[in-house]
Protein backbone atom coordinates (compact mmCIF):
# COMPACT_ATOMS: atom_id res chain seq x y z
CA UNK A 1 0.00 0.00 0.00
CA UNK A 2 1.79 3.57 -0.94
CA UNK A 3 -1.70 5.57 -0.17
CA UNK A 4 -5.02 5.34 1.39
CA UNK A 5 -8.21 7.55 2.05
CA UNK A 6 -10.41 7.12 4.83
CA UNK A 7 -13.57 9.59 5.45
CA UNK A 8 -13.92 9.43 9.09
CA UNK A 9 -15.88 12.34 10.11
CA UNK A 10 -18.42 14.50 8.39
CA UNK A 11 -17.22 16.31 6.05
CA UNK A 12 -13.76 15.25 6.62
CA UNK A 13 -11.63 13.14 4.51
CA UNK A 14 -8.03 12.15 5.70
CA UNK A 15 -5.36 10.87 2.63
CA UNK A 16 -2.50 8.94 4.49
CA UNK A 17 0.64 8.49 2.52
CA UNK A 18 1.95 4.80 3.30
CA UNK A 19 5.41 4.51 1.65
CA UNK A 20 7.99 3.06 3.92
CA UNK A 21 10.28 3.57 5.17
CA UNK A 22 9.96 8.06 5.23
CA UNK A 23 6.65 8.49 3.00
CA UNK A 24 8.43 9.33 0.04
CA UNK A 25 7.26 11.07 -3.16
CA UNK A 26 7.67 8.20 -5.71
CA UNK A 27 5.68 8.22 -8.65
CA UNK A 28 3.21 5.71 -7.48
CA UNK A 29 2.74 8.30 -4.46
CA UNK A 30 2.47 11.22 -6.54
CA UNK A 31 -0.13 9.93 -9.08
CA UNK A 32 -2.19 7.98 -6.16
CA UNK A 33 -1.87 11.48 -4.47
CA UNK A 34 -3.37 13.50 -7.16
CA UNK A 35 -6.06 10.98 -8.15
CA UNK A 36 -7.26 11.05 -4.59
CA UNK A 37 -7.40 14.80 -4.79
CA UNK A 38 -9.76 14.57 -8.00
CA UNK A 39 -12.25 11.93 -6.40
CA UNK A 40 -12.45 14.18 -3.19
CA UNK A 41 -13.22 17.02 -5.15
CA UNK A 42 -16.32 15.31 -6.70
CA UNK A 43 -17.76 15.00 -3.38
CA UNK A 44 -19.57 17.57 -2.33
CA UNK A 45 -20.40 16.43 1.28
CA UNK A 46 -16.70 16.56 2.05
CA UNK A 47 -15.06 20.12 2.46
CA UNK A 48 -11.59 19.58 4.77
CA UNK A 49 -9.20 17.28 3.47
CA UNK A 50 -6.48 16.11 6.00
CA UNK A 51 -3.17 14.52 4.96
CA UNK A 52 -0.98 12.51 7.34
CA UNK A 53 2.23 10.49 7.50
CA UNK A 54 0.24 7.86 9.51
CA UNK A 55 2.35 5.71 11.48
CA UNK A 56 5.34 6.82 9.20
CA UNK A 57 7.22 10.58 9.05
CA UNK A 58 4.85 12.91 7.36
CA UNK A 59 6.94 12.91 3.92
CA UNK A 60 10.96 12.56 3.74
CA UNK A 61 10.88 14.24 0.17
CA UNK A 62 11.59 12.81 -3.15
CA UNK A 63 12.45 9.19 -3.90
CA UNK A 64 16.10 8.97 -4.20
CA UNK A 65 15.28 5.22 -5.52
CA UNK A 66 13.98 6.33 -8.61
CA UNK A 67 16.76 8.72 -9.52
CA UNK A 68 18.07 8.23 -13.19
CA UNK A 69 14.95 6.22 -14.14
CA UNK A 70 11.64 7.08 -15.93
CA UNK A 71 9.31 7.00 -12.91
CA UNK A 72 11.53 10.28 -11.73
CA UNK A 73 9.83 11.98 -14.90
CA UNK A 74 6.49 10.38 -14.77
CA UNK A 75 3.36 12.72 -14.63
CA UNK A 76 2.44 14.25 -12.07
CA UNK A 77 5.60 15.69 -11.33
CA UNK A 78 6.45 17.32 -7.95
CA UNK A 79 5.84 20.89 -9.01
CA UNK A 80 2.15 19.92 -10.98
CA UNK A 81 1.32 17.93 -6.97
CA UNK A 82 2.20 21.42 -5.37
CA UNK A 83 -0.17 23.49 -7.30
CA UNK A 84 -3.05 21.10 -7.47
CA UNK A 85 -2.69 21.58 -4.01
CA UNK A 86 -2.47 25.21 -4.18
CA UNK A 87 -5.38 25.70 -6.44
CA UNK A 88 -7.90 22.94 -4.42
CA UNK A 89 -11.42 24.56 -3.75
CA UNK A 90 -11.45 22.26 -0.19
CA UNK A 91 -9.30 23.52 2.49
CA UNK A 92 -6.24 20.44 2.57
CA UNK A 93 -4.85 20.66 6.05
CA UNK A 94 -1.28 19.04 6.84
CA UNK A 95 -0.95 16.90 9.91
CA UNK A 96 2.71 16.51 10.33
CA UNK A 97 4.51 14.23 12.61
CA UNK A 98 8.21 12.72 12.61
CA UNK A 99 9.69 15.09 9.73
CA UNK A 100 8.35 16.92 6.65
CA UNK A 101 11.84 17.34 4.74
CA UNK A 102 12.69 19.00 1.38
CA UNK A 103 9.76 18.39 -1.19
CA UNK A 104 7.71 16.95 1.86
CA UNK A 105 7.70 20.62 3.11
CA UNK A 106 7.17 22.07 0.14
CA UNK A 107 3.93 20.23 -0.21
CA UNK A 108 2.61 20.74 3.05
CA UNK A 109 3.50 24.68 2.29
CA UNK A 110 1.73 24.38 -0.83
CA UNK A 111 -1.45 23.33 1.77
CA UNK A 112 -3.79 25.76 3.31
CA UNK A 113 -2.81 24.93 6.86
CA UNK A 114 -0.64 23.12 8.79
CA UNK A 115 -0.45 21.25 12.37
CA UNK A 116 1.75 19.66 13.86
CA UNK A 117 3.38 18.03 16.85
CA UNK A 118 5.72 19.28 19.42
CA UNK A 119 8.54 17.24 18.45
CA UNK A 120 7.93 17.29 14.49
CA UNK A 121 10.73 18.52 12.43
CA UNK A 122 10.71 20.80 9.08
CA UNK A 123 13.24 21.98 6.97
CA UNK A 124 14.58 22.43 3.79
CA UNK A 125 17.79 20.90 3.66
CA UNK A 126 18.71 20.85 0.03
CA UNK A 127 21.82 23.25 0.32
CA UNK A 128 23.69 20.98 2.08
CA UNK A 129 23.32 18.77 -0.54
CA UNK A 130 24.58 21.51 -3.82
CA UNK A 131 21.04 21.97 -4.51
CA UNK A 132 17.82 24.36 -4.52
CA UNK A 133 13.98 23.83 -3.40
CA UNK A 134 12.52 23.95 -6.90
CA UNK A 135 8.86 23.43 -5.71
CA UNK A 136 8.32 26.84 -4.83
CA UNK A 137 9.69 26.29 -1.22
CA UNK A 138 12.06 29.89 -1.80
CA UNK A 139 8.34 31.77 -2.39
CA UNK A 140 6.17 30.32 0.26
CA UNK A 141 8.22 30.08 3.21
CA UNK A 142 8.75 33.57 3.68
CA UNK A 143 5.47 34.62 3.15
CA UNK A 144 4.63 32.37 6.47
CA UNK A 145 7.72 32.96 8.52
CA UNK A 146 10.10 36.35 8.74
CA UNK A 147 11.91 36.59 5.93
CA UNK A 148 15.27 36.67 7.90
CA UNK A 149 14.47 33.43 9.49
CA UNK A 150 12.95 31.48 6.48
CA UNK A 151 16.41 32.47 4.44
CA UNK A 152 18.75 30.90 7.29
CA UNK A 153 16.62 28.62 7.52
CA UNK A 154 17.15 27.69 3.70
CA UNK A 155 20.83 28.79 4.05
CA UNK A 156 22.13 26.27 6.32
CA UNK A 157 19.31 23.58 5.81
CA UNK A 158 18.80 23.61 9.76
CA UNK A 159 15.21 21.85 11.15
CA UNK A 160 12.71 23.65 13.30
CA UNK A 161 10.94 21.60 15.45
CA UNK A 162 6.81 21.99 15.67
CA UNK A 163 6.68 24.20 18.51
CA UNK A 164 9.55 26.73 16.91
CA UNK A 165 7.26 26.66 14.00
CA UNK A 166 4.47 27.26 15.63
CA UNK A 167 6.07 30.18 17.34
CA UNK A 168 7.60 31.08 13.85
CA UNK A 169 4.30 31.02 11.81
CA UNK A 170 5.36 28.21 9.85
CA UNK A 171 2.69 25.83 11.44
CA UNK A 172 -0.95 27.00 12.81
CA UNK A 173 -1.31 25.03 15.89
CA UNK A 174 1.05 22.33 17.76
CA UNK A 175 -1.02 19.11 18.85
CA UNK A 176 -0.53 16.76 21.82
CA UNK A 177 -0.84 13.24 20.96
CA UNK A 178 -2.14 12.10 17.77
CA UNK A 179 -1.49 14.27 14.83
CA UNK A 180 -5.01 12.77 12.80
CA UNK A 181 -6.97 13.54 16.19
CA UNK A 182 -6.04 16.58 16.48
CA UNK A 183 -6.44 17.36 12.75
CA UNK A 184 -9.64 16.21 12.56
CA UNK A 185 -10.58 18.62 15.70
CA UNK A 186 -9.01 21.35 13.86
CA UNK A 187 -10.97 20.54 10.83
CA UNK A 188 -14.60 20.46 12.75
CA UNK A 189 -13.45 24.03 13.42
CA UNK A 190 -13.27 25.06 10.04
CA UNK A 191 -16.36 23.31 8.77
CA UNK A 192 -18.21 25.29 11.53
CA UNK A 193 -16.78 28.83 10.96
CA UNK A 194 -17.17 27.77 6.97
CA UNK A 195 -13.32 29.18 6.26
CA UNK A 196 -12.08 29.02 3.67
CA UNK A 197 -8.69 27.81 1.41
CA UNK A 198 -5.67 30.16 3.10
CA UNK A 199 -3.34 29.83 -0.21
CA UNK A 200 0.52 30.81 0.67
CA UNK A 201 1.33 32.38 -2.68
CA UNK A 202 -1.42 35.08 -1.77
CA UNK A 203 0.04 35.95 1.66
CA UNK A 204 2.30 39.07 1.85
CA UNK A 205 6.21 38.42 2.56
CA UNK A 206 7.09 38.73 5.94
CA UNK A 207 9.96 41.49 5.62
CA UNK A 208 11.08 44.89 6.67
CA UNK A 209 10.83 46.82 3.90
CA UNK A 210 12.95 49.93 5.53
CA UNK A 211 15.79 47.76 6.27
CA UNK A 212 15.29 44.36 3.67
CA UNK A 213 18.42 46.13 1.03
CA UNK A 214 20.80 46.13 4.80
CA UNK A 215 19.38 42.12 5.18
CA UNK A 216 20.14 40.82 1.72
CA UNK A 217 23.39 42.30 1.92
CA UNK A 218 24.33 40.97 5.11
CA UNK A 219 23.47 37.64 4.09
CA UNK A 220 25.65 37.51 1.09
CA UNK A 221 28.30 38.67 3.17
CA UNK A 222 27.96 35.46 5.49
CA UNK A 223 27.49 33.50 2.88
CA UNK A 224 31.21 34.76 1.12
CA UNK A 225 32.92 34.74 4.47
CA UNK A 226 31.82 31.47 4.98
CA UNK A 227 31.28 29.49 1.84
CA UNK A 228 33.07 31.80 -0.49
CA UNK A 229 33.02 29.26 -3.50
CA UNK A 230 29.46 28.68 -2.81
CA UNK A 231 26.79 29.81 -6.19
CA UNK A 232 23.86 27.89 -4.43
CA UNK A 233 23.67 29.52 -1.42
CA UNK A 234 24.16 32.74 -3.52
CA UNK A 235 21.25 31.74 -5.58
CA UNK A 236 19.16 31.12 -2.69
CA UNK A 237 19.32 34.65 -1.52
CA UNK A 238 18.65 35.91 -5.11
CA UNK A 239 15.05 33.74 -4.47
CA UNK A 240 14.62 35.23 -1.38
CA UNK A 241 14.86 38.66 -2.79
CA UNK A 242 12.88 37.81 -5.50
CA UNK A 243 10.00 37.25 -3.16
CA UNK A 244 10.50 41.46 -2.38
CA UNK A 245 10.25 42.85 -5.72
CA UNK A 246 8.53 40.05 -8.28
CA UNK A 247 5.17 38.78 -8.18
CA UNK A 248 5.00 35.06 -6.85
CA UNK A 249 4.87 33.26 -10.40
CA UNK A 250 7.66 35.82 -11.50
CA UNK A 251 9.71 34.49 -8.43
CA UNK A 252 8.92 30.88 -9.18
CA UNK A 253 10.75 31.43 -12.66
CA UNK A 254 13.45 33.06 -10.92
CA UNK A 255 13.48 30.53 -8.72
CA UNK A 256 13.65 27.76 -11.38
CA UNK A 257 16.14 29.44 -13.43
CA UNK A 258 18.53 29.79 -10.58
CA UNK A 259 18.00 26.17 -9.93
CA UNK A 260 18.92 24.96 -13.57
CA UNK A 261 21.94 27.19 -13.55
CA UNK A 262 23.30 25.79 -10.98
CA UNK A 263 22.90 22.43 -11.67
CA UNK A 264 24.87 23.54 -15.20
CA UNK A 265 27.67 25.19 -13.10
CA UNK A 266 27.56 21.60 -10.91
CA UNK A 267 27.87 19.88 -14.84
CA UNK A 268 30.60 21.96 -16.08
CA UNK A 269 32.58 21.26 -12.63
CA UNK A 270 32.27 17.53 -12.91
CA UNK A 271 30.21 17.48 -9.85
CA UNK A 272 26.79 15.48 -9.18
CA UNK A 273 23.61 16.70 -11.38
CA UNK A 274 20.22 15.97 -10.14
CA UNK A 275 19.43 13.64 -12.87
CA UNK A 276 15.22 15.07 -13.08
CA UNK A 277 16.87 18.19 -14.93
CA UNK A 278 19.44 17.42 -17.24
CA UNK A 279 17.56 17.50 -20.18
CA UNK A 280 16.57 20.46 -19.15
CA UNK A 281 20.00 22.19 -19.26
CA UNK A 282 19.95 22.93 -22.62
CA UNK A 283 17.16 24.86 -22.80
CA UNK A 284 19.42 27.61 -21.09
CA UNK A 285 20.14 30.79 -22.37
CA UNK A 286 24.07 31.21 -21.64
CA UNK A 287 24.13 34.51 -23.09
Amino acid sequence: MVLKVDYVDAGVAVITFDNPPVNSLSSKQRALFSEALQRIAERHDIKVVVVTGGALPFCGGAEIRECNTPAQIQAPMMHDLVEICDAYEKCIVAAIDGYALGAGLELALAMHYRIATPDARLALPEVNFGFLPRAGGTQRLPRLIAMEKAARMMLTGAAVTGHEAEELGLVDEVVQGDVVDGARRFSRRFIELGVPPRRTRDLPVKVDSVHVQELFAGLRADVLRTFPEDNGRQFMIDCCEATTKLTFEEGLRVERERYLNLMLLRRIGGMAVDPFVVSDLSSLDLG
